[in-house]
């Protein structure tokens, strides 16, 4: 009953945001599946590279974020930048189609990536503008999951491609571009500014402008927060990993997406009972269940001998992210000034790029020098160093209170 009710407390832009999510993970992941081995059986791209590339280009995606998160709030406008990536990543997909060379596909993923990285913050900031502060929780869980609904779409989509065009990649990649184009139209039409919102007169509905200096006022929890998340995305290299290891035991290259599809199924599974519960038990205590449950899929993705093993081992990587993700960003969101949201997305998600392009640079080294299983030991290492830093993390009810200045 009490879910029912606070269901129906969401706001319509919430599940719009969700909705353009959601498609945009379609193509995601339609694209992202069969990457790698388009890069390796095509073009001969050692594993070694491909982490290179990969640590490249979601590093630059996540750094790219500062960028975007603090134009969000200098000139008050999220929706605009949510187009642009959307409508970049759309681009995207002619690169991979009519690849001639490593380099175009590289330009792909960076173009990609960066589009990923423009919408991102403004993304986040706008759910946390929109999202009422008593399930704010809740409204990130949805959003979350509707994006990994969407991945699981993507998924047996490209399974089903893949099967009808007879492995033909490039085809699958133009067909990945159909559910972005139908993203961009839904942000065009239907998303809006939250800065009118809440102001008659059409005015900006927040008091401060944004300013350098303010950023002192981003509280020391928050910045506790960042490095602590910044150590977990050390063991969160690209997904590749997993249907690398999948692969190499025996997993035909047409049914690799089952790999995604169990990852964001049961991530989405996680992120909307986590985010529904946190906003009523301290939201740690999911982070915390989340390192435990990434600690454990390393450790059987690690030591799997079989490819029913790596499914297991995914479904519990899939079950962390899910626990982890949307609240990571719940808490940004509890601990950042409203005028101050976009920013400190930004810079919390620049801080998770640099993170993730040095996880997915040793995940690439390892893989190649000493074999598949090695990147889950190092991962293993940096989750547990992440558990620790948590103790050091504060409720995220006293940081509640420091985003309504």
């Amino acid at each position: 009953m009490a879910a029912l009710k606070a269901y129906k407390q969401v706001p319509k832009e919430i599940w719009v945001l969700s909705l353009g999510n959601l498609l945009i993970n379609v193509s995601a992941i339609i694209s992202f599946s069969f990457t790698p081995f388009f890069l390796i059986a095509v073009f001969g791209v050692s594993r070694l590279n491909f982490g290179i590339i990969e640590g490249i280009v979601e590093g630059t995606s996540w750094v790219i974020r500062i960028v975007s998160g603090a134009l969000s709030d200098i000139f008050r406008r999220r929706k605009i930048l949510i187009l642009i990536g959307y409508t970049l990543l759309t681009l995207s997909r002619p690169l991979f189609v009519f690849a001639s060379s490593v380099l175009w596909v590289f330009s792909g993923r960076m173009i990609d990536r960066i589009a990923n990285g423009l919408q991102a913050p403004p993304r986040e900031a706008l759910t946390a503008d929109y999202a009422p502060p008593n399930i704010r929780g809740l409204c990130f869980g949805i959003r979350q999951a509707c994006g990994w609904i969407g991945s699981v779409i993507g998924a047996f989509v490209g399974i089903i491609a893949m099967k009808l065009t007879g492995d033909n990649y490039r085809l699958v990649f133009l067909i990945s571009a159909i559910p972005a184009i139908l993203a961009v139209l839904i942000v065009a039409l239907f998303v809006k500014d939250s800065f009118h919102a809440h102001n008659q007169e059409g005015k900006l509905s927040f008091e401060h402008q944004f300013h350098i200096f303010e950023l002192k006022k981003l509280p020391q929890s928050y910045w506790i927060l960042t490095a602590v998340s910044s150590i977990y995305m050390l063991a969160r290299f690209s997904e590749s990993f997993i249907t690398l290891r999948a692969e190499s035991l025996g997993l035909e290259k047409a049914y690799i997406p089952i790999v995604i599809a169990i990852i964001n199924l049961a991530s989405a599974f996680a992120a909307y009972p986590a985010g529904f519960f946190s906003d009523k038990i301290d939201r740690r205590l999911f982070v915390g269940l989340g390192l435990f449950m990434v600690i454990v899929s390393d450790i059987i993705l690690a030591l799997s001998s079989s490819v029913t093993g790596v499914l297991i081992g995914s479904l519990t990587w899939g079950l962390q992210v899910g626990l982890t993700q949307s609240l990571f960003v719940t808490m940004v969101a509890d601990r950042a000034p409203k005028n101050l949201r976009g920013t400190a997305f930004g810079i919390y998600f620049l801080m998770s790029g640099l993170s993730m392009f040095a996880a997915s640079a040793i995940a690439g080294w390892c893989s190649h020098y000493v074999g598949h299983h090695a990147p889950f030991y190092c991962g293993f290492i940096f989750s547990c160093l992440a558990a620790f830093g948590l103790f050091f993390v504060s409720s995220s009810r006293k940081g509640s209170k420091q985003s309504k200045t």
